[in-house]
């Protein structure tokens, strides 16, 4: 049996390690015709198959400029670089 996905489309855009067997992942996901921008934390399992956490954000595209806003502002009072 397959398992049906929630999401209509996915596009991976970006990967970063986390240490261990965690990482996160940044994709376009689509469902009913409606864009999102998702981080989300993915571990690999015993089997070696990737799975999600419920650590993540699913952002609607139209707010996807207000959060990277926020997250500008987060990484200027941190310092980052």
């Amino acid at each position: 049996m397959t398992e049906k996905k929630f999401w209509d489309n996915e596009k991976e855009i970006e990967r970063v390690d986390k240490g261990g067997n965690s990482f996160y992942i940044a994709r376009i996901v689509e469902r009913n015709g409606e864009k999102f921008g998702e981080v989300r934390q993915w571990f690999t399992d015993k089997d070696g198959n990737e799975r999600p956490t419920k650590k993540g954000l699913v952002i609607p595209q139209e707010s996807l400029s207000d959060v990277r806003a926020m997250l500008d502002m987060i990484m200027d009072e941190l310092e980052v670089k």
